[in-house]
């Protein structure tokens, strides 16, 4: 999930189900009000650290043919085929995006919370901002890395990954701050800032737990490097508490995460 020592990026699998579990309970793709201009074919959109299935990028283009889309990732590996109205280019946003000032209308970015170091997280904003156009809009949703309503072993595993990112200087509740990182920007106006908790159990979560579910445990397993050393066990009993006490618990406790969907206009 997030080893950063493992790799920077998301599996394939575990972003396409983020998006269909963050999709569903957001009710849509975006909140920004930019309808408009998809419609109209007057936006052009980044979305950064997009992953090798670009699934938001893949839904947004098939709803809004006549709007443009670029996604960006640092791996290179990108669905094919594609909708035409979509390019994808490979590079990273700590190394500065090779576009000019206000080059986009939307810039998206989501699931990158683990990805950049405290420090890191100052460097991409102040790039986010710098590409997009006054009057422009950038919006990013990101989770906490503690959920709400834990059992004992979802703590456990939830603790020693918080612990393993802050030994690289990771934030795991950046979500908390984004808000004030883009404000503190100065360039930056009508900020919103929306909290929602997607269920991960069986209640609440609207016939989607099987997709929760497999989130959680693609998760976890991506983050075994992590955590390993953390909680000092073996990776047998790594898998065993995760497939047969962590997955349980969600039911039982009712467990969510804690989802922070951050929103702003470039001031015109």
């Amino acid at each position: 999930m997030w080893d950063r020592r493992q790799t920077q990026q998301t599996s394939p699998e575990q972003a396409h189900l983020s998006h269909g579990l963050y999709r569903h309970f957001w009710q849509g793709n975006f909140h920004a009000p930019i309808q408009q201009s998809l419609t109209n074919g007057g936006a052009y959109v980044i979305d950064i650290g997009c992953s090798s299935e670009a699934s938001w990028l893949m839904d947004m283009a098939s709803e809004y043919p006549a709007a443009r889309f670029l996604g960006i990732d640092k791996t290179g590996v990108f669905p094919r085929p594609a909708p035409t109205n979509i390019e994808f280019r490979q590079c990273d946003v700590l190394a500065g995006l090779p576009y000019s000032d206000g080059s986009f209308s939307y810039t998206h970015m989501t699931n990158m919370a683990a990805q950049f170091t405290q420090a890191e997280w100052e460097v991409v904003v102040a790039e986010l901002v710098r590409v997009t156009e006054n009057g422009g809009w950038i919006e990013l949703l990101e989770p906490e890395c503690k959920y709400a309503n834990e059992g004992l072993c979802t703590s456990q595993f939830t603790d020693a990954l918080h612990r393993g990112l802050q030994e690289q200087g990771i934030n795991g509740f950046i979500a908390r701050d984004l808000e004030l990182m883009l404000e503190a920007t100065g360039s930056m106006c009508n900020i919103q800032h929306v909290v929602r908790s997607i269920p991960l159990g069986r209640r609440g979560s609207g016939g989607l737990e099987d997709i929760a579910r497999d989130h959680v445990k693609v998760s976890f397993q991506r983050a075994r490097g992590l955590l390993l050393p953390q909680l000092n066990i073996s990776m047998e009993e790594y898998d065993r508490r995760l497939n047969q006490q962590l997955l349980q618990e969600l039911d039982t406790y009712n467990t969510s995460i804690t989802s922070h969907r951050v929103f702003c206009q470039k001031a015109p």
